[in-house]
């Protein structure tokens, strides 16, 4: 009789099978952020403060749901681009105020480097129009965020 610490060769190769496909399958980010704007408009949205995974941003993906946050340690001048990333895309580069400093629309597929020429310290991208639909402008402020500091003035 086999002790109860033993595992098959199988069910030891169909256990390590289903880790690599919950792997696969999960979202590169886990985490969710709550921000809300000063126009009413509320959004949870898959973030991450990865490098990779900022990197890497919603690249392949033909569904992008909510979109991405990117929050960064530090403001900066910071550039996002669409090379294979196969949907139209809108980011908005957020400031430490919580101000839009610039709000850039992305064509699919592209090495065109899109940047906010004043420090973010997050940038959000969401499908293409959606903030246009929600009436958010470089005029609008997030008010409120789960996931990073929002100061009352910009260094």
């Amino acid at each position: 009789m086999l002790s109860d610490d033993y595992i098959s060769p199988i069910r030891k190769f169909n256990i390590q099978l289903l880790a690599l496909l919950c792997l696969t399958i999960a979202p590169a980010w886990a985490e969710t952020c709550s921000i809300k704007f000063d126009n009413g408009t509320e959004l949870q949205v898959p973030y991450t403060t990865n490098l990779d995974r900022q990197q890497k941003g919603l690249s392949g993906r033909k569904d992008v749901g909510a979109g991405l946050l990117m929050v960064f340690e530090k403001p900066a001048v910071r550039g996002v681009w669409m090379k294979d990333t196969p949907v139209a895309l809108d980011a908005a580069f957020i400031a430490m105020n919580g101000g839009i400093n610039s709000i850039q629309a992305m064509q699919p597929n592209t090495t065109t480097s899109h940047y906010a020429f004043t420090p973010s310290v997050a940038i959000l991208e969401t499908p293409a129009t959606w903030l246009k639909r929600q009436n958010i402008t470089v005029k609008n402020k997030i008010i409120s965020s789960s996931c990073f500091s929002i100061t009352a003035q910009q260094p």
